[in-house]
């Protein structure tokens, strides 16, 4: 069985919740564990079919999709070309499934959060693949943007209305 192997909290941690990507054709294409801005690490796995980019901002762990064409020179991954996995389980519900932001108590949790974005992707990894290839995600990239801007939209509204609770 392939691991990751390294004694970095964050790998042992990607390790632990990840490590089936690596026996589906992922392999790491690149590490920071420094990280810089507000940005405190990310990982960017590999595979025929796409990118897969899993970085901590703040207290929030993100996982994101790209075709192989959205890298820049230096090796990162084109923000605009990056879609959350999120907001690709709601294009492919169309619009039925939301998941949100996570609980207090998981977003303080970057082991829960790693936890519950690694369930999503053993569920969703199969139907996100295709709309990745270069090719495809010119095809879908509208659709998916669009399908962005309402998860955002619908974010807000999810937001301003708990807010308007407590």
């Amino acid at each position: 069985m392939n691991t990751i192997v390294n004694l970095h909290p964050v790998m042992r941690a990607i390790n632990h919740n990840f490590d089936f990507l690596l026996s589906s054709g992922y392999k790491i294409r690149s590490k920071n564990l420094r990280g810089h801005g507000m940005l405190f690490w990310n990982i960017i796995f590999e595979s025929p079919h796409c990118l897969l980019n899993i970085y901590k901002e703040l207290n929030e762990v993100v996982l994101t999709f790209a075709p192989h064409n959205a890298i820049e020179g230096n090796g990162e991954i084109r923000m605009e070309d990056q879609i959350c996995i999120q907001v690709m389980i709601y294009y492919l519900s169309k619009g039925e499934r939301f998941i949100g932001i996570f609980d207090e108590e998981t977003y303080r949790s970057t082991g829960k959060q790693l936890e519950i974005l690694a369930g999503l992707v053993k569920t969703y990894l199969g139907q996100i693949e295709p709309y990745f290839g270069s090719f495809e995600f010119q095809m879908y990239k509208r659709d998916l943007l669009l399908a962005q801007r309402e998860y955002n939209d619908l974010l807000v509204k999810h937001a301003m209305a708990a807010r308007t609770r407590t």
